[in-house]
């Protein structure tokens, strides 16, 4: 599902973020189909590539669901290094900031706040619910104790793990999916393993 919201919230990031002539450049759910193969050699390598993801939950933002939002990462020479995630209709943001993973909460009032995340791993004894995908939730074979949950949503469940309420995540995704969580992944002591290569995201 592809709303008009998906594409005017990319055109708007794009505003800012795409500008080639200045080596800025826009990886965008909505938009990378349309790249040539040279804007994105070229975003590989550039000091400012911004991976966004204008509506990460689509699904549930059109079923009036609250648990969507934006997803914006940055990357550098081809690494991820900062991001942000926004959660609308809670209000709330987790960003980089140096070292640190940041939230504010109540952005669109006057008296907005701001708080140091601390972000704990939990014991695998501790039988915390499992984030999966749709796909796994549907089709697959889930043979562990943990309870599962499906928020058809990324930035819903990074936002989850990262508040400790989550044992892990176990996900299949692209680029612009995770590339802000990864960048707070960096930040803490969970991480992030590829089954493909078998090795820590760098």
């Amino acid at each position: 599902v592809v709303t008009a919201a998906d594409r005017e919230i990319e055109q708007f990031l794009g505003q800012t973020f795409d500008r080639p002539e200045e080596s800025s450049y826009l990886l965008g759910e909505e938009t990378i189909a349309s790249r040539p193969e040279e804007y994105l050699q070229m975003a590989m390598q550039a000091r400012d590539c911004w991976i966004v993801d204008p509506i990460d939950g689509t699904a549930p933002y059109t079923a009036h669901i609250p648990t969507w939002g934006i997803s914006i990462g940055h990357m550098s020479r081809g690494r991820i290094d900062n991001g942000a995630i926004y959660l609308p209709e809670y209000d709330q943001l987790l960003i980089t900031e140096g070292e640190d993973i940041v939230e504010y909460s109540n952005l669109k009032t006057a008296t907005p706040s701001r708080k140091k995340l601390h972000v704990t791993i939990p014991p695998l004894e501790s039988l915390l619910p499992v984030g999966v995908p749709q796909d796994l939730a549907k089709h697959g074979r889930i043979d562990f104790d943990n309870a599962v949950f499906v928020w058809c949503a990324f930035v819903a469940t990074f936002h989850a793990l990262l508040h400790g309420k989550l044992q892990c995540y176990i996900v299949s995704a692209k680029l612009w999916d995770v590339a802000a969580a990864l960048a707070m992944l960096q930040r803490t002591n969970l991480f992030s393993l590829g089954c493909s290569s078998r090795r820590k995201f760098q």
